[in-house]
């Protein structure tokens, strides 16, 4: 195979092998990383074009690399590789530019880290990695080239936990200065650092173990400061979206006090003119009305007007879907907490325990809310039953499962602003939530 290369190119053949293993790697990691969702159209008609523009392109690259081995010409060659490397992620996937540049950062560090830590074990097994790549004194073809593809292998599962991104909000793309930012050291590392390393370590063999564990130790620190970027970012939106929900929390108070408002006053007027109604209703809106009566006629007076509102109509829901609630409450001990917020840590507890118990036997149809202080801290009870196995299984049965789940997040956050906590337990399939929050 080597002399036929050699005799349709010549001279390039060592460097244009060299070229095409680097873009055969790259690809590799390319198909392992990216994701499958966001090839672009007519993928499969794209690979074979590009991998034959990719040959052409390598035999301009070997040409430049051979008529000179001096420094310019090696970092010359190393960014051609790399803009036709950042040139295949574009052709093949379609992405926005945060997300391609960071695709072509983990497949540059994935393939540049394995190739550099795989010589340097060989090294510090005696192997000069320049003439052999055995780990052994002798060379074996079929073993030294199997562990070869074995640790490379190994790599690519380690790191692929790391870079690949899964399609869920867990593995939130990197804004585009963060991007860029790792675009330009990786950058750097490849076609600097590297080919710098590489021009000066044959001069001794402790120059090259140090020059590589150098390197290792810098593709090292981008994986770590990708990953830090990348978990900023994740918290940063998740934040985003609990200040949105709360938003649309504090909304709904709004709306839902203006409709309490409504209901108690044409409670008032109802207790007042029911016996003249009971004439001209059926016997089904009489009990209807009767029922919403006693419901606002019990106490439901805890001292605090939104923790009345949330148990309000609560109350009303859950008796409609034969839910038993019950609570002891003392609002007052909660009227620090600003109305927004105070409804939206009640209005996700209850929202969550409904669900949790609406699908469940009657008999388990239980929720139970305790509010009270107790020394320099109030707390917030919610308690009730819920199915073990629905919960492992399906985590939420609400269909928006991007933005659900982020209830119990939410609540976090509210308590945390006023210095609180939350707690939850499981004990013989009853769930229990604890929100703690010191007084002022």
């Amino acid at each position: 195979m080597f002399d036929f290369l050699q005799s349709l190119i010549g001279d390039y053949t060592v460097h244009f092998i060299s070229a095409i293993i680097d873009i055969v790697i790259c690809w590799f990691y390319m198909l392992i990383l990216c994701s499958e969702k966001n090839r672009r159209e007519w993928f499969s008609v794209r690979i074979p074009l590009l991998l034959a523009a990719n040959l052409l392109l390598c035999v301009g690259l070997s040409a430049l690399r051979t008529n000179g081995d001096t420094l310019p010409m090696r970092i010359l060659f190393e960014l051609g590789l790399a803009v036709l490397e950042l040139i295949n992620i574009f052709l093949l996937y379609r992405e926005p530019l945060s997300e391609t540049l960071m695709m072509f950062s983990s497949v540059v560090v994935t393939k540049n880290f394995s190739g550099t830590v795989i010589p340097l074990l060989r090294n510090l097994l005696g192997v000069n990695d320049m003439e052999s790549i055995s780990f052994f004194a002798d060379y074996v073809p079929l073993r030294d080239w199997t562990i070869h593809l074995a640790i490379q292998l190994l790599f690519l599962v380690a790191i692929t936990c790391l870079f690949r991104r899964a399609d869920s909000l867990s593995n939130t793309s990197l804004a585009l200065p963060g991007s860029l930012f790792i675009f330009f050291i990786t950058l750097v590392m490849k076609c600097i650092m590297a080919p710098v390393a590489r021009y000066y370590q044959p001069t001794s063999f402790s120059l090259s173990i140090f020059v590589k564990v150098l390197i290792a130790i810098m593709y090292l620190v981008i994986i770590a400061i990708r990953a830090g970027l990348v978990t900023r970012q994740k918290i940063e939106t998740e934040l985003q979206i609990t200040e949105s929900l709360l938003r649309q929390e504090k909304k709904r108070y709004t709306e839902m006090r203006d409709s309490i408002e409504v209901i108690n006053m044409r409670c008032h007027d109802l207790k007042r003119q029911l016996s003249k109604l009971q004439d001209k209703l059926t016997q089904e809106e009489v009990e209807a009305l009767r029922e919403a009566i006693e419901i606002y006629d019990s106490n439901i007076h805890t001292g605090n007007e939104i923790v009345d509102t949330v148990l309000y109509q609560k109350e009303l829901y859950c008796r409609k879907n034969g839910i038993r609630l019950s609570w002891v409450c003392d609002g007052r001990s909660l009227s620090f907490i600003p109305p927004s917020s105070l409804y939206a840590l009640l209005e996700n507890a209850m929202e969550n325990a409904i669900e949790a118990t609406i699908d469940l036997p009657n008999e388990q149809k239980i929720i139970t809310i305790n509010a009270f202080r107790e020394g320099s801290t109030v707390q917030i009870e919610v308690s009730n039953y819920f199915d073990t196995e629905r919960a492992i299984q399906h985590g939420t049965s609400k269909e928006d499962k991007v933005h659900h789940g982020f209830g119990l997040k939410s609540m976090r956050y509210i308590a945390s602003s006023y210095g609180g906590t939350i707690e939850t337990s499981c004990v013989d399939n009853i769930f229990i939530l604890n929100i703690h929050i010191p007084c002022p």
